[in-house]
């Protein structure tokens, strides 16, 4: 199975924050149990009430995975097949609460599929995704990013779902004028979506490792796609996010600064204490 590498020091991992006021959701995981009266999140220094605690499986919500996949000669023709085939076998496996917006990008950054998991499970599809050719000879990666943040930001009728990205490619950028790593990573920033990154097992280690820590930057983590691995990749990557916390909390009022907020979630029973920042914008 192809390398998970993990951000941060300690045991526990802050993956998103989603700010819809008075109500602040917390999801992280933690490589053990992590107790809820032992956890304190706050907005600012304003600390926050805790409402409930659960691994994310357990709530029955649904995840929108946004999928984007370099279509850029780069990458090899029997990885890409196989990518392309594990990636079909993925759609079909999603529940019926999710939803896939399948993106490509490489010359150009098209969006190819949006369906909700019952579309999907039924093959919905896969003839599309299967059908991709990877004969480009540009890779918009950063632009490919940034729209996509744009778009989940403005799909307001998803509020209630969990947002995350799989961007799977080999981590180059070739491209001129279009929006740059600083660009995607302010938009992913203000969007609030994690990217779990994927990189073909040929990448160069350059490349690899720059994506890598833009992706981790953002919440995610990288996972180097091994030949013929491509499934058990997305499968594990899939496990870890239906395992990790759901903490749901909540603040005084439901007031928003239209701007970026400091978050923290603190674990009084180990010390740690995981930062980021959240678009405060939105409210019940």
């Amino acid at each position: 199975m192809g390398d998970v590498i993990h951000t941060g020091e300690g045991a526990a991992r802050l993956e998103q924050v989603v700010l819809n006021m008075p109500e602040a959701r917390f999801y992280f995981s933690d490589e053990g149990e992590t107790a809820a009266e032992s956890l304190r999140a706050f907005i600012g220094e304003e600390e926050l009430s805790l409402v409930s605690m659960k691994r994310f499986s357990d709530t029955g919500e649904g995840v929108c995975y946004y999928v984007l996949l370099d279509i850029s000669a780069s990458i090899s023709e029997s990885e890409f097949t196989g990518i392309k085939e594990a990636l079909a076998d993925f759609s079909e496996g999603l529940a019926a609460q999710d939803r896939m917006v399948f993106i490509t990008f490489g010359e150009q950054v098209q969006t190819v599929l949006e369906e909700g998991g019952e579309a999907l499970q039924g093959g919905g599809g896969r003839e599309e995704i299967l059908g991709l050719q990877n004969t480009d000879q540009k890779t918009l990666l950063f632009e490919a990013v940034d729209r996509m943040a744009e778009m989940a930001d403005a799909d307001t009728a998803r509020d209630s779902m969990r947002r995350v990205a799989f961007v799977i490619t080999d981590g180059e950028d070739i491209a001129r004028g279009k929006a740059t790593r600083q660009e995607a990573e302010q938009t992913l920033k203000e969007s609030g979506i994690p990217v779990y990154g994927f990189t073909v097992s040929d990448a160069g280690k350059e490349a690899t490792d720059a994506f890598g820590e833009f992706s981790r930057a953002s919440g995610g983590t990288l996972t180097i796609l091994e030949p013929g691995e491509a499934a058990q990749g997305l499968a594990a990557v899939k496990d870890d996010l239906l395992s990790s916390w759901e903490a749901v909390f909540e603040a005084d009022s439901n007031r928003v600064t239209n701007g970026m907020v400091n978050v923290s979630l603190e674990f009084s029973d180990t010390g740690e204490k995981k930062q980021t920042e959240a678009m405060q914008n939105r409210w019940q």
